[in-house]
């Protein structure tokens, strides 16, 4: 695996945001659409809407290329716990299938 200075920005703050939500206990999931991703982290605690929130968007493209690269691993596809996102917001809607996403790099 290269190393993680040498990957895009988009790259290095996906890794060190699992990374960091790793240490919660439970697995991060992405789903995605055609162009775009939803990174879905655990919370501390649990909230109104589960244990889950919407964090960010990544293109799906900086996903693919970081799990090509070996910077994370995604499993299989599945259900994702219920989490708080934007009412409007397309992650939310219970259709779209998601994975588990994986940091394979450690922190330093």
């Amino acid at each position: 695996m290269p190393d993680l200075k040498h990957a895009r920005p988009a790259i290095r703050q996906l890794v060190r945001l699992l990374n960091f939500r790793a240490t919660y206990g439970r697995p991060s999931y992405i789903k995605w659409l055609e162009y775009q991703a939803a990174l879905i982290v655990p919370h501390l605690s649990d909230g109104p809407e589960g244990p889950y929130s919407y964090l960010r968007g990544f293109q799906r493209a900086t996903i693919k290329e970081a799990a090509l690269l070996g910077y994370v691993r995604l499993g299989e596809r599945g259900p994702v716990p219920a989490f708080a996102a934007p009412t409007d917001h397309w992650s939310a809607h219970p259709d779209h299938h998601g994975r588990t996403i994986t940091s394979l790099v450690n922190p330093k």
